[in-house]
């Protein structure tokens, strides 16, 4: 999703967020959070014997 919940994979929305971002906007989505968390850690990124807190 882009910014207003546009799509990533219309053609349109992203030819206008690459033209406003001066950027290439890849055509596929990207990774999901859980996805990320996963990948961090398998990259040992994130230390596998420590949980996340959150403050609040």
């Amino acid at each position: 999703m882009l910014p207003g919940y546009q799509r990533v994979t219309d053609p349109d929305v992203r030819a206008r967020f690459n033209q406003a971002w001066h950027a290439e906007v890849p055509a596929r989505p990207g990774l999901r959070i859980l996805d990320m968390f996963a990948s961090a850690k398998g990259a040992g990124r994130v230390h596998p014997d420590r949980e996340c807190q959150v403050n609040g």
